[in-house]
């Protein structure tokens, strides 16, 4: 497959979210020799089908070839549809795909030489005939998207068609591939479905209608779908599909699967060897539990599953760094491409283009002048760097005095030894002492009510003329506190941090490692300020959780003093600047600005007021219901009479119910990837108020 080809079946395949590869190829690709996929569906010489799937339990690559493939496809669509398998479905072979391609498309389809073929795509709805005659479409191509729609006595899907040019080519390659393959009848499409396949590491299945080039087949084939429902070959496809991938019953009380590639007797075997072997962060396994801890074995989409085969809605985003889902195609293919020229390389003295095109998409998304971009590996790692240049900020003025820093009780800036002086969460700082000194703390209002706000500035002023401003290097502080269970600042006592550190000759450092790049509905959350700090630490989502990667953003201001000094700022890691990673975050960051995600979270987020939020306040159980974009915490009430709290209770059959959450405290936290589709956000929202209500 030549490059042009290859990008766009992998442009296609991202898309898509990885759940469908449109085929592309052309007369002229080239099939690399290395393919050894041996199982696979082709056009037997008798002109039946047959089926056969690789690698069960993982998503599938789904290609329809031949006559009456849109009548194939648009039946198999909407079988699925009504079994709730969220697959989706290929058509025809591509020849030019385009930019705009929704990542909801349901049904490809294309016009090739050999093939009259049409359909429509992207967002689910029917249209009339009137919708589908302003496409910018041939006439024939009108003509059987219109008919295709009535033969089938199905609805279309609103969108687009994408048409392509050149014939089916078996020639010298597909002799070529049927030697690799054991098998007859093998094409181009076959093979770029199985080179995908390959490099997004999913399983795939092909379906291959019997194929002759005459369109009396393929009227045939529309018969067949109208007076029997489907042609058997794509009766069997369902079939197969919906045993394989049916909308899971989410929980420990749905059933599991019954070829889960760890059985129970394995699980406990591997649970045992990790009880010896992984020293586990921030948890210890229970040794009364004999499922502790829970083996995770994959996880697609917004969903994990256990080893059983129980499916659960990460309600976590894999602790905030999944920002695409699970899975997610985009950033693969730049990995691989990336590796093969420059994996790693010190930031030391040298830069890289990953490194380069990262800081710069990473700077666009910021206001005014903070635009100069430390890459490190984690959010501590950044928490260090921020701090260090604060430091380093006031030597180069001659203010070298300045060591002091405030923060707030509550607050959590990560576990390396600085970050966690500056942390101002009690649990988190347990038995970690002594930590470095010279931090104070304040305690945030306790609401946004404006006398709660003044009180926590009175408070602010005090600390600071206390301990004389002049000693004070900066002022830390998380917009929305996370760990402290998920409690935004008000925005007039961000300002006041803000102001009061401009007054001090402090710097302002924004820990946005959990609330930035759209967590919050907005970009970075200490916009709600409309003012800017001097530093802003980042991370989490930055790579979607496949490579660690943060970032500490210092203004022109941090960086013009730090840089004017001829000794250098004397600070970094193995890894900052990692090449790897910051390809991984390009793609990432890319696509968060395609798929408009800040949109997306503002409608989930709107959606949870407008449903979730006062179901939740009149249970009696709930103290209080926090959110900001998406992330939600919702605090228990601490029982009367000394009784045990309820929060371990409430978490357990949270979990059996089929929701992985996070427990904060009293408070039980929720932030899915920000891609979440709203009917998969009405399930978790329903099932947390139905837990609620049983607890």
């Amino acid at each position: 497959m030549n490059t042009m080809i290859q990008h766009l079946v992998l442009q296609t395949f991202d898309e898509c979210h990885g759940r469908l590869v449109a085929l592309c190829c052309s007369e002229e690709a080239e099939l690399p020799a290395q393919i050894r996929y041996h199982k696979a569906l082709f056009a037997c010489p008798d002109k039946s089908c047959r089926i056969v799937e690789t690698s069960a339990g993982r998503p599938y690559l789904v290609c329809i070839m031949g006559p009456g493939m849109v009548a194939a496809a648009a039946a198999a669509s909407h079988l699925l549809d009504t079994h709730q398998v969220g697959l989706l479905v290929a058509v025809g072979f591509m020849g030019r795909i385009s930019d705009a391609i929704s990542r909801d498309v349901v049904l490809l389809v294309s016009k090739t030489a050999n093939y009259a073929s049409a359909g429509a795509l992207l967002r689910p709805g029917q249209i009339d005939a009137n919708h589908v005659r302003t496409w910018s479409l041939s006439e024939e191509i009108k003509r059987l998207a219109l008919s295709t729609a009535e033969t089938c006595r199905l609805p279309l899907r609103e969108g687009m068609v994408i048409s392509a040019e050149g014939p089916l080519h078996d020639g010298d390659d597909g002799r070529q591939l049927s030697r690799l393959f054991s098998a007859v009848g093998v094409d181009m499409e076959t093979a770029a479905v199985a080179q995908v396949a390959e490099l997004r590491n999913r399983a795939w299945l092909s379906l291959r209608v019997p194929s002759d080039d005459a369109d009396q087949n393929a009227a045939k084939d529309h018969a067949a779908a109208r007076e029997c429902g489907l042609p058997p070959a794509i009766g069997q496809f369902v079939e197969t599909l919906v045993d394989r991938l049916a909308a899971p019953v989410v929980g420990v009380a749905g059933a599991t699967r019954a070829d889960a590639s760890i059985n129970r007797d394995a699980e406990k075997a591997l649970l045992s060897d990790s009880r010896k072997t992984v020293f586990h962060p921030f948890s210890c396994p229970n040794p009364d539990d004999p499922f502790s801890p829970r083996v995770v074995e994959r996880a697609f989409g917004v969903r994990v599953w256990d080893a059983l085969g129980r499916c659960y809605f990460d309600g976590i985003a894999g602790t905030k760094n999944v920002c695409l889902g699970h899975g997610h195609p985009a950033i693969f293919p730049f990995l691989v491409e990336q590796n093969s020229r420059l994996a790693h390389w010190p930031a030391d003295g040298y830069t890289n283009e990953a490194l380069v095109s990262f800081s710069e998409r990473l700077a666009r998304l910021f206001p005014g002048t903070l635009r100069h971009v430390f890459a490190n590996s984690g959010g501590s790692e950044a928490v260090e760097t921020a701090l260090r240049m604060s430091r380093e900020y006031h030597r180069c003025r001659g203010e070298g005095h300045r060591y002091r820093v405030l923060s707030l009780s509550g607050g959590y800036h990560g576990a390396t030894a600085g970050a966690l002086s500056v942390t101002g969460h009690a649990a988190s700082r347990s038995g970690a002492g002594p930590l470095p000194e010279g931090v104070i703390f304040i305690e945030p209002p306790i609401s946004g009510e404006p006398s709660a706000v003044e009180e926590a500035l009175v408070r602010l002023d005090h600390a600071l003329e206390l301990a004389d401003p002049n000693s004070f290097a900066s002022i830390i502080f998380e917009p929305t506190q996370g760990l402290g269970g998920v409690r935004p600042l008000p925005p007039r006592f961000l300002r006041g941090l803000l102001e009061a550190a401009r007054d001090a000759g402090a710097l302002a450092i924004a820990d946005e490692v959990a609330s930035g790049l759209g967590r919050t509905g907005r970009w970075f959350d200490f916009t709600r300020a409309q003012q800017e700090p001097d530093i802003v630490v980042c991370g989490k989502a930055l790579t979607n959780g496949t490579i660690p990667l943060s970032a500490t953003v210092a203004s022109d201001l941090v960086f013009d003093v730090i840089t004017a000094q001829s000794s250098s700022l004397r600070h970094g890691h193995t890894y900052s600047g990692h090449p790897l990673a910051a390809a991984a975050a390009c793609r990432v960051l890319d696509a968060l600005n395609q798929l408009d995600v800040i949109s997306s979270v503002n409608a989930r987020a709107s959606e949870f007021q407008s449903h979730t939020a006062n179901a939740l306040r009149q249970l009696p159980h709930v103290a209080d219901v926090r959110s900001t974009g998406l992330w939600i915490g919702v605090e228990l009430r601490t029982p009367g009479g000394g009784g045990p709290h309820p929060i371990q209770r409430f978490s357990r059959s949270l979990t059996q119910n089929g929701v992985i959450h996070e427990v904060l405290g009293a408070t039980i936290a929720l932030s899915p990837p920000l891609t979440i589709c709203s009917d998969d956000w009405a399930a978790i929202r329903d099932i947390l108020v139905r837990t609620l209500r049983e607890e």
